[in-house]
């Protein structure tokens, strides 16, 4: 089977992050490049608490 059967399909609207980090020079770095590769940066959060907070007001798709 040849690899170029396959596609991948990217979506037309920006997959949403919210970012867990307390390291806040990670965090934006982190940030910086996944806006570089388009993704939508919800915010950064430094715990897992305010994590799940933040999930469930700002409906990320990836954690």
């Amino acid at each position: 089977m040849d690899i170029t059967e396959y596609s991948v399909k990217t979506p037309t609207y920006p997959t949403k992050i919210l970012i867990i980090e307390d390291e806040l020079i990670v965090a934006e770095n982190i940030t910086r490049n996944l806006k570089k590769l388009g993704y939508e940066v919800l915010g950064i959060v430094d715990s897992g608490e305010e994590a799940i907070q933040t999930a469930r007001k700002k409906h990320p798709n990836l954690v």
